[in-house]
């Protein structure tokens, strides 16, 4: 707007802002020139509800109701009614079928021909073996492996006896082995217990967990250390003596092998276990990392005892478990390998027993060699032999000895199985090596290339 000339600015402020004051009152105060109000036939009862369309539901609701009874009344006179298969029917539809009878025999034949051919065709075993076709695989992968390495390093012929295991096998044993043998820690101190006591299975559990849950574990990290070169080199170590000294030599020096990575661990162990249920028996307790000592031999002859015993007793527990499932599968190399570690441990467990004499009874390693052989064998004869009433047979000792033997096994196998198997499987597919270049017998085909599982007999 054009700008004017004021007298006083302040007197004209007064007034430009008392008119624009009026302005806005005016425009609050303003009413429409159209009234939006909802008219007021919208109020009247004819306008608000529609009765036409209520009389024409309420209609359909009635031809809905009465075409349901019209079915319901069909649906029970058809009930009512004889039907075409009923005798009342039949009896006007002519004579009953002469080869009715004939017919129906031959129906029950061929459906208990068709039930045969299916109870055969599920029972039949299959033809080819899918895991000799990936064995196989495996070999021949391996020996032209060898063939080009041997090629490019010069190497003379047969210089590659054997394959280090998978990866997923190498962990399952670095990880798995470890916490099995510490596991089973409770189990083979109750064995070392009993070396010198003659108290039943149950009390010398008991005297391992006599001061606490914990104690039970006593001296278990030591033979964990150890379990974890244990399990994963004596499977390939094991073939690759044998590779140049025959199985006798392999099993002999798989077995010194044995005892130099574990006798310091075990031996520890023992005397732990021993001062623990009499402190101060032994006063100074072997070091963990000495592989030698005391019954040194003794464990060597016991890991030989159980080395041979697994092959001798895996094959034939297999191959009759087998014969009476009547299947050969995964399942049934376990079972078997797994009674034979059984038999095994049972084998070696008197000299397993006279190992933890050996190392629980300080006072022997001061007495000559003739002594102490003198004292091994009274107590392998106190143990075992009952001589009252002037007979001699076995004492109550010896089933005792067994079943803990056994417990201790078959705990630290079926563990070490679980946890390998599983490692295998969830590993991309993985599946275990094959370990050897040519066929040599082994303690247990499928197992012994992994080293540990093999050997818990021994251990």
């Amino acid at each position: 707007m054009p700008k004017t000339e004021v007298a006083n600015k302040a007197c004209a402020a007064r007034v430009r802002q008392r008119e624009q004051e009026m302005m806005k009152t005016r425009i609050r105060n303003m009413k429409p020139q159209i009234d939006t109000r909802p008219p007021e036939t919208m109020a009247l009862d004819h306008v608000r509800n529609n009765l036409k369309r209520e009389q024409l539901l309420e209609e359909r609701y009635h031809a809905i109701d009465r075409d349901n009874r019209i079915l319901l009344q069909k649906m029970s006179d058809i009930m009512k009614t004889p039907s075409v298969k009923s005798g009342a029917a039949r009896s006007h539809s002519g004579p009953v079928s002469l080869v009715r009878d004939a017919r129906k025999a031959e129906l029950s034949r061929i459906t208990q021909e068709n039930h045969a051919i299916l109870r055969r065709i599920q029972q039949a075993q299959p033809v080819y073996n899918h895991t000799e076709w990936d064995d196989s695989y495996r070999r021949s992968s391996m020996r032209v492996y060898e063939v080009v390495v041997q090629m490019a390093f010069e190497l003379p012929p047969g210089s590659m006896a054997f394959e280090l295991p998978s990866l997923p096998v190498i962990v399952a044993g670095g990880l798995g082995g470890p916490a099995v043998m510490f596991s089973v820690t409770p189990f083979r101190n109750g064995l070392t217990l009993g070396a010198t006591s003659s108290a039943s299975a149950m009390e010398l559990y008991k005297q391992v967990f006599a001061e606490g849950l914990a104690k039970g574990w006593t001296g278990g990290t030591f033979t964990a250390r150890a379990a974890c070169p244990q399990f994963l080199c004596l499977g390939p170590a094991y073939h690759f003596y044998a590779s140049f000294s025959g199985v006798g030599g392999g099993v002999l020096l798989t077995s010194l092998t044995e005892t130099l990575i574990v006798y310091g661990a075990e031996t520890c162990n023992a005397q732990m276990a021993k001062n623990q249920k009499s402190p101060g028996s032994i006063p100074s307790v072997h070091p963990s990392w000495k592989p030698f000592g005391p019954g040194f031999g003794i464990h060597v002859f016991r890991n030989v005892i159980a080395t041979a015993g697994l092959r001798m007793f895996c094959t034939p527990c297999r191959t009759a478990i087998e014969q009476v499932s009547g299947k050969s599968n995964s399942m049934t190399t376990l079972a078997g390998d797994f009674a034979g570690n059984v038999c095994a441990a049972c084998l070696s467990a008197p000299v397993h027993q006279l190992y933890g004499y050996t190392v629980t009874t300080p006072e022997l390693r001061s007495l000559p060699a003739a002594e102490q052989r003198e004292k091994m064998i009274s107590f392998l004869k106190d143990q075992y032999l009952d001589k009252s009433n002037g007979r001699t047979r076995l004492s109550g000792l010896v089933p005792r000895d067994l079943f803990m033997r056994s417990m201790y096994v078959a705990v630290a196998y079926t563990m070490y199985s679980t946890v390998e198997r599983t490692m295998v499987a969830c590993w991309n597919g993985c599946e275990y090596p094959v370990a050897l270049k040519k066929k040599t017998p082994t303690r247990s085909s499928s197992l012994a290339p992994l080293g540990g599982k093999a050997q818990l007999a021994c251990v």
